[in-house]
């Protein structure tokens, strides 16, 4: 339907994505055709070719080094691991707020778990209180979660030590910074996304759940088909 679109008005334009893949798994079609025309009007600026190569060469580098078929016991299968049975937490800078979302999206429809996500520096008004008040100040149920803390190497220094401060006092034992590797936010971000992604299918086998099953929107869309 909204294909047709651009046949009715003439400043409404196609750009065409391959077909067949649930969203989450044609990020990079759909990702890639964002970022090109916003480079293409001015949005975002054009990187030289170089640079465009190297970083996704290093990019398939970490695909390749974060599958869990070629090495299954590797770093990512023991994380997934230590969140088998715990309750899942992610934080991260505000820049990488679209990174935490699409963390927490995979581990909702890969592995069936849920996912708080918190925003530092704003979470630190609030939800630190819950992580690691002082004495009994606390949620009790803290200690039991898998805190995640995603990072990269251009976030502001008082960000740092902020999230430096939660990993040092909050009450879970299992605290880890996973930091995206990149000279830009850009290649950080997707490093991310590509290690995450890895997190989420690993959890999602580890529960035995396909990962491509979504039984619950399926069911949710015949409902509403059902009753419009």
């Amino acid at each position: 339907m909204l294909a047709g679109l651009p046949e009715l008005y003439p400043r409404c334009y196609l750009i065409p994505s391959i077909g067949g893949q649930p969203p989450r798994s044609a990020f990079g079609h759909i990702f890639s055709r964002q970022l090109g025309l916003l480079r293409h009007l001015g949005a975002l600026p054009i990187p030289s070719k170089e640079a465009d190569e190297g970083m996704l060469e290093r990019l398939q580098v970490a695909m390749d080094g974060f599958d869990i078929l070629k090495d299954p016991e590797g770093d990512i299968a023991q994380l997934a691991m230590c969140m088998v049975d715990r309750p899942i937490a992610l934080l991260g800078p505000t820049e990488l707020t679209p990174v935490l979302n699409r963390y927490r999206n995979q581990l909702n429809e890969n592995a069936a778990r849920f996912a708080r996500v918190g925003v530092v520096p704003e979470m630190n008004h609030n939800e630190s209180v819950a992580w690691g008040g002082v004495g009994d100040d606390r949620d009790p149920t803290g200690i039991d979660h898998v805190l995640l803390l995603l990072t990269w190497n251009g976030m502001h220094q008082r960000v740092q030590r902020r999230m430096d401060w939660m990993i040092a006092h909050a009450a879970t034992d299992y605290a880890w910074k996973i930091e995206g590797e990149g000279d830009t936010l850009l290649e950080s971000m997707l490093h991310l996304c590509i290690l995450t992604d890895w997190i989420s299918l690993a959890l999602s086998f580890l529960h035995g759940k396909d990962p491509a099953s979504i039984g619950p929107i399926s069911a949710l869309k015949a409902h509403l088909d059902s009753v419009d």
